[in-house]
């Protein structure tokens, strides 16, 4: 289970946080895991974008109640390489590097 800092603020300051997004094991070579903290419930999509700008996967929208969440992600299925894991909700939004390997 992952720890999250308690001193989060809310939804909408999340992404000013260092800890907004975790994303692990990365690099990856079959599942990840992206975990993220919410104060209060929020609307929150989570996109995986490969290395031309294309969206690979998808997430949402979907509303979540506050507090630690994690989403599973398959990446068994992605070529190796360098993808964007972004997670957005309303006007804000915070992006992590996710590296597939075999």
């Amino acid at each position: 289970m992952v720890e999250f800092n308690a001193n989060l603020v809310s939804a909408q300051e999340i992404f000013d946080q260092t800890r907004a997004l975790q994303v692990f094991p990365n690099p990856s070579d079959n599942m990840t895991t992206a975990a993220f903290y919410l104060v209060t419930a929020s609307k929150i999509t989570l996109n995986l974008f490969n290395s031309f700008g294309q969206k690979v996967w998808t997430y949402g929208p979907v509303n979540l109640p506050g507090g630690a969440q994690a989403v599973e992600i398959n990446t068994g299925n992605l070529t190796p390489g360098v993808y964007v894991l972004q997670l957005s909700s309303g006007d804000k939004m915070v992006t992590r590097k996710l590296t597939v390997t075999r």
